[in-house]
């Protein structure tokens, strides 16, 4: 009980990877390099419906063992997982029905626990076919791409922006330990300490770039102290504010609401995505600052089950 899956075979890597390629919307914490890279080949799987030799839908997990037992976990700054169906299988009956698919093939574990992505919304499923998962809403705030989204900011914010624009300076050489340093002093802040070391960012941000999914920008204050940096990572179609940290010293300056203009303005401008993704919050003060560039809240659903803690 409890072993560890099995591994996809080549021949369903091959088919996990043309579905991916093929997917207009896919976030790309799905995509096969970017798992391989995070946790390494054989510690992620997926389950696949296939009809008439085509994929229809995915469901991939990464896996962890202790104490001899197997879990599906998020690997640390990983946000989305879980299932992914094409756009053509997104009414509710054909959802239900892959999803239902998808379930039978998923392993026995103890512990199971994804953040699925927000294009994923038929959380019923899980309440009717597989009674063992909670799945607890929560929310992430979205732009949609348009000629008018800096209409969206509101008039506050957009007077704070230009008083930011005479202080603030672009900072073009943003390294890990820089990012590594402002969370650090982010979450002392709030009399917490950073979850993540910086080997964790190292490692994370080193298969980002190696993908072609990550872009960092940096604020400095007129002396050319860097008080402000944030990550941006991307697909074909989404952009996502994926890390953003401050230096509290400076926060009366704003940068961090000046480098997420900058990043929006990136996202739609220079990638030509049609979404940009604040990967979520359920803390007020941050949800306040998310809508204040005009970005509305998604649903997206955590999925868990502990067999420990029935």
């Amino acid at each position: 009980m409890f072993r560890k899956p099995n591994t996809l075979t080549p021949d369903e890597r091959a088919s996990y990877a043309a579905f991916c390629d093929a997917a207009p919307d896919l976030p790309f914490y799905f995509l096969p390099h970017y798992l391989d890279g995070i946790v390494g080949l054989e510690l992620w799987s997926a389950a696949l419906v296939q009809e008439n030799g085509v994929v229809q839908a995915i469901w991939p997990y990464c896996l962890k063992q202790r104490f001899g037992m197997w879990f599906v976990v998020m690997p640390p700054l990983t946000k989305y997982a879980g299932p992914y169906l094409s756009p053509q299988n997104r009414t509710h009956s054909r959802a239900l029905e892959l999803t239902q698919k998808l379930l039978v093939q998923l392993p026995d574990l103890l512990k199971w626990e994804q953040m699925c992505s927000p294009v994923y919304i038929e959380a019923l499923a899980f309440h009717w076919y597989a009674p063992q998962f909670r799945y607890q809403p929560l929310f992430t705030y979205r732009l949609v791409q348009s000629d008018h989204w800096q209409a969206s900011i509101s008039k506050k914010r957009r007077q704070q922006l230009r008083k930011s624009e005479a202080t603030l300076l672009e900072h073009d050489d943003v390294q890990k330990d820089d990012i590594h340093r402002l969370l650090q002093l982010t979450y002392s802040r709030q009399n917490q300490k950073s979850p993540f070391s910086y080997d964790t960012i190292k490692h994370h941000l080193d298969v980002l770039e190696q993908c072609g999914h990550a872009k960092y920008f940096g604020a400095a204050d007129q002396s050319g102290r860097l008080v402000s940096v944030a990550c941006l990572a991307f697909d074909k179609s989404t952009a996502y504010y994926h890390i953003a940290a401050d230096d509290p010293t400076y926060r009366h300056l704003n940068a961090g609401a000046w480098l997420i203009r900058r990043a929006i303005e990136y996202s739609f401008h220079t990638l030509g995505v049609q979404i940009f993704d604040f990967e979520g919050s359920m803390i007020e003060s941050i949800a306040t600052v998310r809508r204040s560039f005009g970005a509305v809240p998604h649903t997206y659903y955590k999925l868990s089950y502990n067999k420990l803690k029935p």
